[in-house]
């Protein structure tokens, strides 16, 4: 199996810190946190509301890049992206307008710059390569959480059913071990309501890369956001249940993480024997897309026609009136004869 194109270390100074996790496993919280550590997020970002009342933390050009590729590329967020996705037009695309939008961000000061988007991990692959491109150092964050937890929250803040969403956990988790090779910094939701302090602490050592005295920070959390352990779903999926198990050993166990990764890696190539659905899904789309361009066209040649039509009834209408006008005349030039 092809290896994926890994990070490389090129210039320290030049530091971005990417939050990967699923929707609904703590990103926004680790974002804050990230905040009251002095690292920047970006101005413009996705306004807040009822579901994330102190804001998603997610740089907006970011979002609309993501969903514009993501859109293009699969039919559904829970499915893979096609083979060769990262050369396609739309990619290339993609990398372009993120390659300004990092480069502006990266040379603006020296304070490290985080983002966060749920679909930044479909996408590592791609932002990999910018990262190479631009001689940047990424360290990345893994927000993880109960995935009961998640299924739940995705069934009350977007109306998702169980079987989208732990296919979504799914997903992203093992696409963000995988094209990280594991060297992500894991972040328990459930860690910020038993050891905030701590918590904290032990994300400033991972982004400042040295022992780092934050006793004077407070973790941005507060007691209403500990829904964690009220979850009510169970998991279905046997895959998910196996890979949170062995996340949640590589918190208590750091060495654990060899088997981890293992087990990423047989999880990728179960995934891999569905292929061929995802695929005939995809291709199925992009011809669902031809069908609506023409029938765009279609309406709107039709609308054409209709135009001419209700154009030419006016001109007939109009000859008809210059013919009967013109009989008067004829007709007044005889009597006057």
């Amino acid at each position: 199996m092809t290896q994926p194109e890994q990070p490389q270390n090129l210039t320290p100074g030049r530091e971005v810190i990417v939050v990967l996790g699923v929707g609904r496993s703590g990103t926004s919280l680790a974002m804050q946190a990230l905040e009251t550590l002095g690292v920047r997020v970006s101005e413009n970002m996705i306004p807040p509301n009822v579901s994330n009342p102190k804001g998603f933390y997610e740089d907006a050009d970011i979002v609309a890049i993501h969903k514009h590729l993501l859109n293009t590329l699969t039919p559904n967020p829970s499915m893979p992206l096609r083979e060769g996705w990262l050369n396609t037009p739309e990619a290339k695309q993609a990398l372009a307008q993120l390659k300004v939008l990092v480069e502006t961000q990266v040379e603006t000061e020296a304070a490290p710059w985080a983002f966060k988007d749920p679909r930044t991990a479909t996408f590592l692959p791609l932002w990999i390569r910018l990262f190479n491109q631009l001689k940047i150092v990424p360290r990345f964050v893994l927000a993880i959480r109960r995935p009961e937890a998640i299924i739940e929250s995705f069934a009350q803040q977007y109306g998702n059913d169980q079987v989208f969403a732990e296919l979504v956990f799914l997903l992203r988790t093992l696409d963000t071990l995988y094209y990280t090779g594991g060297n992500c910094h894991l972040l328990p939701y459930e860690s910020w309501f038993s050891s905030p302090q701590q918590t904290l602490q032990q994300l400033a050592d991972f982004i400042f890369d040295q022992p780092t005295d934050m006793s004077d920070k407070a973790a941005p959390v507060s007691a209403n956001l500990n829904r964690s352990q009220n979850a009510r779903v169970q998991v279905n999926n046997p895959l998910v249940r196996e890979l949170y198990e062995h996340l949640h050993a590589c918190v208590q166990q750091p060495e654990q993480r060899d088997a981890l990764m293992m087990r990423v890696q047989q999880q990728r190539e179960i995934l891999a024997s569905f292929k061929p659905w995802s695929t005939l899904a995809a291709n199925q789309k992009q011809l669902n897309a031809q069908y609506r361009e023409q029938l765009s066209d279609a309406t709107e040649h039709k609308k054409q026609l209709t135009a001419c039509q209700q154009q030419l009834k006016r001109q007939t209408a109009a000859l008809k009136q210059y013919q009967l006008a013109f009989g008067d005349i004829e007709r007044l030039y005889q009597i006057t004869e």
